[in-house]
């Protein structure tokens, strides 16, 4: 059997140092190339995402998550103004102007209502043809026709403008052009259009 030589000088930490330190110097400097290569060429390369059409990378998703979170909350603060039910906000305006002004529905039937009532005893004497609602302006355009009376169609017309112009809610009219004409069949009528101004 063969004997292994023993050095014949004892090793002092100090030479065991200055042997590793070599290999370690160098082996620390290339491990530290291969992570700052990596981090700024490979990691950039490979962690890239598409979000929204353009492609980001890991530095940058959490600043642009940041400024997503922040245009969310504006977003919900808008969309709570709209469609909450509260009385402030955009909804609240709306709701308010929609109770102020008089409902299309109620003006039509009391103007059709006036229109039957000027004269009882004939059926469709004030034919209302059209009633144009204009609620920011509060003006509602009247347009029809007086006939089925004889010669007194200026003067059923004149009675029913004033019944409108007696309507609560109603702030002015305007005096329509009074013409009578002569059909086809020799029948008198009184076409008209005039303007309500309400209050």
């Amino acid at each position: 059997m063969e004997e292994i030589p023993t050095p014949s000088t004892h090793l002092t930490p100090w030479h065991l140092t200055k042997r590793v330190a070599l290999p370690f110097v160098i082996f620390s400097g290339l491990l530290t190339l291969c992570l700052v290569l990596s981090w700024t060429v490979l990691l950039p390369h490979f962690t890239r995402v598409e979000v929204g059409g353009v492609m980001r990378d890991s530095r940058n998703l959490s600043s642009y998550a940041t400024t997503l979170k922040a245009d969310i909350l504006v977003a919900e603060s808008r969309r709570s103004e709209i469609v909450t039910p509260e009385r402030r906000g955009l909804f609240g305006r709306l709701r308010e102007a929609k109770l102020s002004s008089p409902s299309f529905l109620l003006l039509r039937s009391q103007i059709l209502a006036e229109a039957e009532r000027i004269v009882l005893q004939v059926r469709d004497a004030v034919i209302v043809s059209s009633i144009q609602y204009r609620p920011l302006e509060k003006t509602v355009t009247v347009a029809g026709d007086v006939r089925n009376v004889g010669p007194r169609s200026m003067t059923v017309l004149a009675e029913f403008v004033d019944a409108i112009r007696r309507m609560p809610g109603v702030a002015s009219t305007t005096v329509p052009r009074f013409t009578r004409e002569e059909d086809a069949q020799k029948q008198f009528h009184s076409p008209f259009m005039f303007e309500i101004q309400l209050q």
